[in-house]
This record gives structure tokens, C-alpha cells and sequence, in this order.
């Protein structure tokens, strides 16, 4: 067996057989077989993308909350609370990938 892997399979296989003989010739029928994991990156892709959208409201919404301590004034609660489900729900999702720009 031979194997390898490439951008949108994650592995390429086939079959090889060795000859016997005085010259040994590797010998093989020609159909590969492939493991495509098409359903499990397009997955991977969605959440990613939903992750990023998190991040982009929580920072925006951090943002918010930030000018308004800034301005000496209470944050309001209903958005502090927003704030926090998102954040929560941004952690749940993330798949393992780092935060684009910034820190909450």
C-alpha cells in the first residue's frame, strides 16, 4: 500500500504488489482509492466562520462598554449581559484556532 494526502483528500491511497523474480518489479492496478472528508472540513469552515462572527460582535460590543466606563458612566447591564453570552458562546464554538486581532 502507498499513501498521501493533499489539500481537499485527506488521504490517497493504492494498492502495490511486488513481484517475485530474479528482478523484482512493483506492480499495481492502477485505481486509487481516496478518503475525502469533504463534509467534515466544510463543517470545520461554518464554525470557524461563526466563531469570527462571534468575536467581531463581543469585541464590538466590549468596545461599547469600554467608552461608556470611560465616560465615568454605568455600562448598561442588558448589554454587559449580551456581552457575556457572547463571549460564552464564542468559547463553546471556537475550534482551536487563535483570535484574530485583540484581547477581551
Amino acid at each position: 500500500m502507498a499513501f498521501g494526502y493533499g489539500l481537499n483528500t485527506l488521504l490517497t491511497g493504492g494498492t502495490l504488489a511486488q513481484s517475485s523474480g530474479t528482478q523484482p518489479v512493483v506492480l499495481t492496478d492502477g485505481q486509487p482509492v481516496f478518503l475525502r472528508m469533504n463534509g467534515a472540513l466544510a463543517k470545520a469552515d461554518r464554525l470557524r466562520i461563526h466563531a469570527e462572527r462571534l468575536w467581531a460582535k463581543a469585541a464590538h460590543i466590549h468596545a461599547l462598554l469600554d467608552s461608556q466606563r470611560a465616560l465615568g458612566r454605568c455600562p448598561d447591564p442588558a448589554t454587559a449581559a449580551k456581552f457575556a453570552v457572547l463571549r460564552t458562546e464564542h468559547s463553546r464554538v471556537r475550534v482551536d484556532t487563535p483570535k484574530p486581532r485583540g484581547q477581551w
